[in-house]
């Protein structure tokens, strides 16, 4: 339903009134914009799949140090880096940045 030139959607537990500046949570709407960002550039010969996520990224790091070198972008493009939902997988560097 548009009222005024805002879009009004109902829910069953109330009226949202969304607006032009309206913000919403980018979810997981990224992840496919960054896998074919990615791709272009191993399409390119920039990057390559199959080589640990740490020779581009220095800075990341796991408690684990054998894992940090050896998680490649294909194992994080695919999900099957091993990560646990939420789990703790922040480095010593992502601690200090926050």
């Amino acid at each position: 339903m548009v009222k005024g030139g805002c879009i009004i959607k109902v829910f069953i537990t109330g009226i949202i009134i969304i607006e032009f500046l309206t913000l919403f949570r980018i979810g997981s709407v990224s992840k496919s914009l960054t896998a074919t960002l990615i791709m272009r550039l191993v399409q390119e010969g920039i990057l390559d799949l199959n080589v640990p996520i740490h020779t581009y990224i220095h800075e990341f790091t796991l408690q684990n140090k054998e894992d940090t070198r050896s998680i490649t972008l294909c194992m994080l493009l695919s999900h099957t880096a091993g990560f646990p939902d939420g789990g703790d997988i922040v480095g010593e560097t992502m601690r200090e940045i926050i």
